[in-house]
Protein backbone atom coordinates (compact mmCIF):
# COMPACT_ATOMS: atom_id res chain seq x y z
CA UNK A 1 0.00 0.00 0.00
CA UNK A 2 1.22 3.11 -0.77
CA UNK A 3 1.14 6.49 1.34
CA UNK A 4 -1.09 9.63 -0.73
CA UNK A 5 1.92 12.68 0.01
CA UNK A 6 0.33 15.81 -1.48
CA UNK A 7 -1.47 18.67 -0.80
CA UNK A 8 -5.37 18.46 -1.87
CA UNK A 9 -5.47 18.79 -5.37
CA UNK A 10 -8.15 22.07 -5.37
CA UNK A 11 -6.10 25.10 -6.89
CA UNK A 12 -7.55 27.52 -4.27
CA UNK A 13 -6.79 25.40 -1.35
CA UNK A 14 -3.06 25.13 -2.70
CA UNK A 15 -3.01 29.23 -2.89
CA UNK A 16 -4.47 29.74 0.33
CA UNK A 17 -1.88 27.52 1.58
CA UNK A 18 1.10 28.78 0.24
CA UNK A 19 -0.18 32.32 1.02
CA UNK A 20 -0.34 31.43 4.81
CA UNK A 21 3.17 29.78 4.16
CA UNK A 22 4.80 32.70 2.76
CA UNK A 23 2.78 35.08 5.37
CA UNK A 24 4.52 32.82 7.88
CA UNK A 25 7.75 33.41 6.39
CA UNK A 26 7.51 37.37 6.36
CA UNK A 27 6.42 37.77 9.53
CA UNK A 28 9.27 35.74 11.05
CA UNK A 29 11.57 38.09 9.05
CA UNK A 30 9.75 41.35 10.37
CA UNK A 31 10.29 40.08 13.77
CA UNK A 32 13.62 39.73 13.64
CA UNK A 33 14.17 43.23 12.13
CA UNK A 34 12.49 44.66 15.16
CA UNK A 35 14.41 42.25 17.65
CA UNK A 36 17.82 43.60 16.52
CA UNK A 37 16.29 47.02 16.49
CA UNK A 38 15.22 46.71 20.30
CA UNK A 39 18.54 45.50 21.56
CA UNK A 40 20.09 48.46 19.27
CA UNK A 41 18.50 50.53 21.18
CA UNK A 42 18.45 48.90 24.79
CA UNK A 43 22.44 48.84 24.85
CA UNK A 44 22.87 52.28 23.02
CA UNK A 45 24.03 51.27 19.40
CA UNK A 46 20.79 52.41 17.15
CA UNK A 47 22.51 54.99 14.88
CA UNK A 48 19.84 57.24 12.55
CA UNK A 49 16.34 56.49 12.24
CA UNK A 50 14.78 52.94 12.20
CA UNK A 51 12.78 52.74 8.35
CA UNK A 52 9.84 51.84 10.70
CA UNK A 53 9.79 55.09 12.28
CA UNK A 54 7.28 57.25 9.96
CA UNK A 55 6.03 60.31 11.76
CA UNK A 56 5.59 61.06 15.15
CA UNK A 57 2.70 58.71 15.81
CA UNK A 58 3.79 56.03 13.89
CA UNK A 59 7.20 54.88 15.26
CA UNK A 60 8.60 51.28 15.88
CA UNK A 61 11.52 53.18 18.24
CA UNK A 62 8.75 54.32 20.46
CA UNK A 63 7.03 51.01 20.95
CA UNK A 64 10.46 49.43 21.47
CA UNK A 65 10.48 51.52 24.49
CA UNK A 66 7.39 50.81 26.36
CA UNK A 67 6.75 48.39 29.18
CA UNK A 68 5.15 46.11 27.06
CA UNK A 69 8.17 45.20 24.44
CA UNK A 70 9.54 42.43 26.63
CA UNK A 71 8.53 38.84 28.24
CA UNK A 72 11.15 37.28 30.53
CA UNK A 73 13.67 40.07 29.48
CA UNK A 74 13.22 39.24 26.22
CA UNK A 75 11.84 41.10 23.15
CA UNK A 76 8.26 40.34 22.26
CA UNK A 77 9.25 40.50 19.02
CA UNK A 78 11.78 37.26 19.51
CA UNK A 79 8.66 35.47 21.01
CA UNK A 80 7.11 36.33 17.72
CA UNK A 81 9.60 35.06 15.32
CA UNK A 82 10.22 31.99 17.28
CA UNK A 83 6.73 30.89 17.90
CA UNK A 84 6.20 31.62 13.94
CA UNK A 85 9.31 29.94 13.20
CA UNK A 86 7.70 27.02 14.83
CA UNK A 87 4.25 27.21 12.99
CA UNK A 88 6.58 27.22 9.74
CA UNK A 89 8.11 23.73 10.67
CA UNK A 90 4.45 22.23 11.14
CA UNK A 91 3.51 23.55 7.79
CA UNK A 92 6.20 21.64 6.09
CA UNK A 93 5.56 18.53 8.43
CA UNK A 94 1.74 18.91 6.93
CA UNK A 95 3.23 19.71 3.47
CA UNK A 96 5.24 16.85 3.23
CA UNK A 97 3.59 14.11 5.62
CA UNK A 98 0.67 11.11 4.33
CA UNK A 99 -3.23 11.58 4.96
CA UNK A 100 -2.97 9.42 8.64
CA UNK A 101 -0.13 12.18 9.68
CA UNK A 102 -1.91 15.48 8.33
CA UNK A 103 -4.40 15.04 10.89
CA UNK A 104 -1.99 15.39 13.73
CA UNK A 105 0.39 18.42 12.32
CA UNK A 106 -2.78 20.30 11.55
CA UNK A 107 -4.01 20.48 14.61
CA UNK A 108 -0.32 21.62 15.17
CA UNK A 109 -0.75 24.48 12.35
CA UNK A 110 -4.25 25.57 13.74
CA UNK A 111 -2.85 25.60 17.38
CA UNK A 112 -0.35 27.46 16.45
CA UNK A 113 -1.82 30.21 14.27
CA UNK A 114 -4.75 30.68 16.47
CA UNK A 115 -2.82 31.50 19.36
CA UNK A 116 -0.47 33.70 17.33
CA UNK A 117 -3.28 35.36 15.88
CA UNK A 118 -5.21 36.10 19.41
CA UNK A 119 -1.79 37.43 20.61
CA UNK A 120 -1.75 39.93 17.86
CA UNK A 121 -5.11 40.85 18.13
CA UNK A 122 -3.90 41.45 22.49
CA UNK A 123 -0.73 43.51 21.57
CA UNK A 124 -3.06 45.68 19.26
CA UNK A 125 -5.60 46.29 21.71
CA UNK A 126 -2.56 47.30 24.13
CA UNK A 127 -1.05 49.41 21.20
CA UNK A 128 -4.24 51.15 21.15
CA UNK A 129 -4.99 51.77 24.37
CA UNK A 130 -2.03 52.00 26.23
CA UNK A 131 0.62 53.67 23.84
CA UNK A 132 0.92 57.38 22.30
CA UNK A 133 2.44 55.78 19.68
CA UNK A 134 1.99 53.10 17.12
CA UNK A 135 4.53 50.42 15.47
CA UNK A 136 4.01 49.96 11.68
CA UNK A 137 5.85 46.92 11.73
CA UNK A 138 4.05 45.93 14.86
CA UNK A 139 1.07 46.07 12.81
CA UNK A 140 1.93 44.44 9.54
CA UNK A 141 3.13 40.96 11.81
CA UNK A 142 -0.55 41.54 13.35
CA UNK A 143 -1.96 41.73 9.96
CA UNK A 144 -0.10 38.92 8.74
CA UNK A 145 -1.15 36.81 11.68
CA UNK A 146 -4.73 36.98 10.33
CA UNK A 147 -3.50 36.26 7.08
CA UNK A 148 -1.98 33.47 8.14
CA UNK A 149 -4.87 32.49 10.15
CA UNK A 150 -6.97 32.14 7.34
CA UNK A 151 -4.41 31.13 4.73
CA UNK A 152 -3.96 27.44 6.83
CA UNK A 153 -7.76 27.26 7.55
CA UNK A 154 -8.78 27.53 4.10
CA UNK A 155 -5.07 25.34 2.77
CA UNK A 156 -4.79 22.83 5.29
CA UNK A 157 -8.62 21.13 5.70
CA UNK A 158 -8.32 17.91 7.78
CA UNK A 159 -8.05 14.79 6.37
CA UNK A 160 -10.57 12.20 6.67
CA UNK A 161 -10.37 10.89 10.13
CA UNK A 162 -9.06 7.42 10.47
CA UNK A 163 -11.14 4.67 11.23
CA UNK A 164 -9.15 3.33 13.89
CA UNK A 165 -11.09 4.16 17.07
CA UNK A 166 -7.62 4.14 19.03
CA UNK A 167 -6.26 6.31 16.04
CA UNK A 168 -9.16 8.64 16.99
CA UNK A 169 -8.15 8.71 20.92
CA UNK A 170 -4.42 9.27 20.56
CA UNK A 171 -3.17 12.00 22.12
CA UNK A 172 -0.15 13.12 19.89
CA UNK A 173 -1.45 15.89 19.12
CA UNK A 174 -1.44 17.44 22.56
CA UNK A 175 1.89 15.75 23.08
CA UNK A 176 3.55 17.44 20.10
CA UNK A 177 2.12 19.95 21.61
CA UNK A 178 3.80 20.52 24.36
CA UNK A 179 7.05 19.29 22.65
CA UNK A 180 6.17 22.75 20.77
CA UNK A 181 5.81 25.17 23.29
CA UNK A 182 8.83 23.84 25.63
CA UNK A 183 11.10 23.59 22.52
CA UNK A 184 9.89 27.48 21.77
CA UNK A 185 10.88 28.45 25.26
CA UNK A 186 14.15 26.86 25.29
CA UNK A 187 14.98 28.03 21.59
CA UNK A 188 13.94 31.46 22.39
CA UNK A 189 16.20 31.71 25.65
CA UNK A 190 19.20 29.94 23.82
CA UNK A 191 19.25 32.36 20.66
CA UNK A 192 18.27 35.28 22.61
CA UNK A 193 21.54 34.98 25.16
CA UNK A 194 23.37 34.05 21.40
CA UNK A 195 22.26 37.31 19.67
CA UNK A 196 22.59 39.40 22.90
CA UNK A 197 26.51 38.59 22.90
CA UNK A 198 26.79 41.06 19.56
CA UNK A 199 25.41 43.74 22.11
CA UNK A 200 26.35 42.89 25.19
CA UNK A 201 29.91 40.50 25.78
CA UNK A 202 28.74 40.28 29.59
CA UNK A 203 25.30 41.43 30.08
CA UNK A 204 25.56 40.36 34.53
CA UNK A 205 28.80 43.24 34.17
CA UNK A 206 27.11 45.22 32.43
CA UNK A 207 23.59 45.23 34.92
CA UNK A 208 26.35 45.41 37.51
CA UNK A 209 28.24 48.61 36.24
CA UNK A 210 24.55 50.21 35.25
CA UNK A 211 23.94 49.72 39.03
CA UNK A 212 27.30 51.55 40.11
CA UNK A 213 26.82 53.87 37.88
CA UNK A 214 23.82 55.14 38.81
CA UNK A 215 24.63 54.55 42.71
CA UNK A 216 26.60 57.45 42.47
CA UNK A 217 24.41 59.76 40.25
CA UNK A 218 21.97 59.20 43.15
CA UNK A 219 24.43 60.01 45.74
CA UNK A 220 26.26 63.19 43.36
CA UNK A 221 25.77 66.47 44.60
CA UNK A 222 23.59 68.27 42.43
CA UNK A 223 25.53 71.32 40.54
CA UNK A 224 24.59 74.53 38.94
CA UNK A 225 24.32 73.83 35.38
CA UNK A 226 23.01 77.01 33.40
CA UNK A 227 22.80 75.78 29.80
CA UNK A 228 23.63 78.54 26.95
CA UNK A 229 21.01 79.46 24.35
CA UNK A 230 19.87 75.74 24.64
CA UNK A 231 17.84 73.82 22.15
CA UNK A 232 15.08 71.94 23.78
CA UNK A 233 12.56 69.40 23.42
CA UNK A 234 10.00 67.74 25.25
CA UNK A 235 8.54 69.22 28.41
CA UNK A 236 8.68 72.90 28.29
CA UNK A 237 8.39 73.09 32.39
CA UNK A 238 11.77 74.37 33.71
CA UNK A 239 11.18 72.19 36.52
CA UNK A 240 10.58 69.46 34.97
CA UNK A 241 10.79 66.24 37.47
CA UNK A 242 13.15 64.68 35.02
CA UNK A 243 15.58 66.76 32.70
CA UNK A 244 17.96 65.70 30.33
CA UNK A 245 21.43 67.82 29.72
CA UNK A 246 23.56 66.37 26.63
CA UNK A 247 26.95 68.00 25.73
CA UNK A 248 27.81 66.38 21.79
CA UNK A 249 30.08 67.23 19.52
CA UNK A 250 28.85 67.10 15.52
CA UNK A 251 31.63 64.88 14.70
CA UNK A 252 31.42 62.49 17.85
CA UNK A 253 30.32 59.09 15.97
CA UNK A 254 28.65 58.08 19.72
CA UNK A 255 26.94 61.45 19.79
CA UNK A 256 25.25 60.21 16.84
CA UNK A 257 24.29 57.23 18.25
CA UNK A 258 23.06 58.92 21.41
CA UNK A 259 21.03 61.67 19.16
CA UNK A 260 18.84 58.49 18.09
CA UNK A 261 18.54 56.93 21.77
CA UNK A 262 17.92 60.45 23.41
CA UNK A 263 14.94 61.23 21.30
CA UNK A 264 13.40 58.22 21.13
CA UNK A 265 13.34 58.31 24.99
CA UNK A 266 12.20 61.76 24.82
CA UNK A 267 9.28 60.57 22.69
CA UNK A 268 8.32 57.73 24.30
CA UNK A 269 8.26 60.07 27.96
CA UNK A 270 6.90 63.12 26.82
CA UNK A 271 6.99 64.71 30.61
CA UNK A 272 11.00 64.27 30.55
CA UNK A 273 12.91 67.50 29.37
CA UNK A 274 16.37 67.23 26.64
CA UNK A 275 18.24 70.10 26.67
CA UNK A 276 21.30 69.81 24.09
CA UNK A 277 24.28 71.68 24.66
CA UNK A 278 27.40 71.37 21.96
CA UNK A 279 30.86 70.91 22.95
CA UNK A 280 32.99 71.43 20.57
CA UNK A 281 36.15 68.80 20.44
CA UNK A 282 38.31 71.32 18.37
CA UNK A 283 40.52 74.19 19.98
CA UNK A 284 39.11 76.99 17.96
CA UNK A 285 36.39 77.52 20.35
CA UNK A 286 36.98 75.31 23.58
CA UNK A 287 40.10 75.85 25.25
CA UNK A 288 40.62 72.87 26.75
CA UNK A 289 40.84 71.03 23.45
CA UNK A 290 44.82 71.02 22.18
CA UNK A 291 44.08 70.86 18.71
CA UNK A 292 42.02 72.78 16.53
CA UNK A 293 40.25 72.16 13.22
CA UNK A 294 37.55 74.22 13.05
CA UNK A 295 35.52 71.58 11.97
CA UNK A 296 33.25 71.68 15.09
CA UNK A 297 33.08 75.13 16.33
CA UNK A 298 32.07 76.05 12.47
CA UNK A 299 29.25 73.05 12.64
CA UNK A 300 28.11 74.26 16.34
CA UNK A 301 27.85 77.78 15.52
CA UNK A 302 25.55 76.61 11.96
CA UNK A 303 23.47 74.44 14.16
CA UNK A 304 23.25 77.20 16.39
CA UNK A 305 22.03 79.34 14.28
CA UNK A 306 19.35 77.35 12.35
CA UNK A 307 18.28 76.58 15.92
CA UNK A 308 18.00 80.48 15.75
CA UNK A 309 15.85 80.05 12.42
CA UNK A 310 13.39 77.86 14.08
CA UNK A 311 14.76 75.01 12.49
CA UNK A 312 17.38 73.67 15.17
CA UNK A 313 16.10 69.98 15.54
CA UNK A 314 16.02 69.56 12.29
CA UNK A 315 19.37 70.75 11.83
CA UNK A 316 20.68 68.98 14.60
CA UNK A 317 19.47 65.76 12.61
CA UNK A 318 20.84 66.85 9.41
CA UNK A 319 24.17 67.15 10.43
CA UNK A 320 24.55 63.69 12.88
CA UNK A 321 22.98 61.77 9.47
CA UNK A 322 25.91 63.63 6.91
CA UNK A 323 28.43 63.45 9.34
CA UNK A 324 30.35 61.23 7.28
CA UNK A 325 30.90 63.86 4.76
CA UNK A 326 32.17 66.42 7.17
CA UNK A 327 36.21 65.85 7.08
CA UNK A 328 37.26 69.28 6.87
CA UNK A 329 35.82 73.09 7.61
CA UNK A 330 35.46 73.43 3.79
CA UNK A 331 33.39 70.06 3.31
CA UNK A 332 31.53 71.12 6.34
CA UNK A 333 30.61 74.41 4.67
CA UNK A 334 29.70 73.22 1.32
CA UNK A 335 27.31 70.33 3.30
CA UNK A 336 25.39 73.15 5.46
CA UNK A 337 24.97 74.88 2.61
CA UNK A 338 23.31 72.08 1.46
CA UNK A 339 21.06 71.88 4.42
CA UNK A 340 19.94 75.06 3.99
CA UNK A 341 18.44 74.05 1.04
CA UNK A 342 16.55 70.83 2.54
CA UNK A 343 15.38 72.82 5.27
CA UNK A 344 14.27 75.62 3.52
CA UNK A 345 16.73 77.93 5.32
CA UNK A 346 17.92 81.12 3.86
CA UNK A 347 21.91 80.30 2.67
CA UNK A 348 22.98 83.99 3.11
CA UNK A 349 21.17 84.43 5.76
CA UNK A 350 22.88 81.21 7.90
CA UNK A 351 26.23 81.89 6.11
CA UNK A 352 25.90 85.39 8.07
CA UNK A 353 24.57 84.29 11.27
CA UNK A 354 27.88 81.65 11.90
CA UNK A 355 30.01 84.61 11.48
CA UNK A 356 28.58 86.96 13.74
CA UNK A 357 30.63 87.97 16.99
CA UNK A 358 27.48 86.98 19.29
CA UNK A 359 27.32 83.29 17.56
CA UNK A 360 31.17 82.66 18.30
CA UNK A 361 30.36 83.87 21.64
CA UNK A 362 27.38 81.85 22.31
CA UNK A 363 29.71 78.50 21.33
CA UNK A 364 32.40 79.53 23.55
CA UNK A 365 29.87 80.25 25.83
CA UNK A 366 28.74 76.03 25.22
CA UNK A 367 32.48 75.01 25.73
CA UNK A 368 33.13 77.32 28.87
CA UNK A 369 30.01 75.26 30.52
CA UNK A 370 31.48 72.46 29.56
CA UNK A 371 34.85 73.52 30.94
CA UNK A 372 33.59 74.03 34.26
CA UNK A 373 31.75 70.71 34.62
CA UNK A 374 35.33 69.18 33.90
CA UNK A 375 33.40 67.43 30.81
CA UNK A 376 36.44 64.79 29.21
CA UNK A 377 34.49 63.56 26.45
CA UNK A 378 31.08 63.70 24.40
CA UNK A 379 28.24 62.53 24.73
CA UNK A 380 28.53 63.91 28.12
CA UNK A 381 24.47 63.42 30.07
CA UNK A 382 23.43 64.90 32.88
CA UNK A 383 20.37 64.35 34.61
CA UNK A 384 18.59 66.57 37.23
CA UNK A 385 21.86 68.25 37.46
CA UNK A 386 24.09 65.23 37.97
CA UNK A 387 26.32 63.41 35.78
CA UNK A 388 24.98 60.08 34.63
CA UNK A 389 27.98 57.92 33.16
CA UNK A 390 26.65 55.83 30.15
CA UNK A 391 23.36 58.30 29.99
CA UNK A 392 23.53 57.76 26.49
CA UNK A 393 22.36 54.14 26.98
CA UNK A 394 18.51 53.58 27.04
CA UNK A 395 19.17 50.96 29.95
CA UNK A 396 20.46 53.58 31.67
CA UNK A 397 18.51 56.72 31.03
CA UNK A 398 14.96 54.11 31.80
CA UNK A 399 16.75 53.28 34.90
CA UNK A 400 17.30 56.66 35.97
CA UNK A 401 13.42 57.51 34.90
CA UNK A 402 12.08 54.96 37.08
CA UNK A 403 14.30 56.43 40.09
CA UNK A 404 13.02 59.46 40.20
CA UNK A 405 9.53 59.01 39.63
CA UNK A 406 9.57 56.23 42.27
CA UNK A 407 10.38 59.19 45.48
Amino acid sequence: MTKQNSLPTSKSTRTFFYLALGSVGLAIGVHFYLTLHHLELKYGLAVGSSICNLSAQFSCTAASLSKFSELFGVPMALWGAMTNAALFIWALVYLLSDDQAKSSSRVGIMALSTFIASMSVLMLVISLTKLSQLCPFCIATYVLSAVTWVGFWKGAPAPPLPKSPLAKSSNLPAKNLVFTAVGIFIATFIIYTGVKKNYSTDSKGFDAQINAYLQDWRTAPALTLIPVEPLIKGNPDTNAKFTIVEFADFRCGHCKTAATTLDAFIKVHPDARLVFQTYPLDGECNSAIPQASGTSCYLARAFLCASKLQKGWEAHDWIFNNQDKMSSTDAARANVELMSKDLGIDPAALKACTETEETRKAIEGQAALGRQLNIKGTPTVYVNNRLLPLGNVLTVLQRAYDSVHAQ
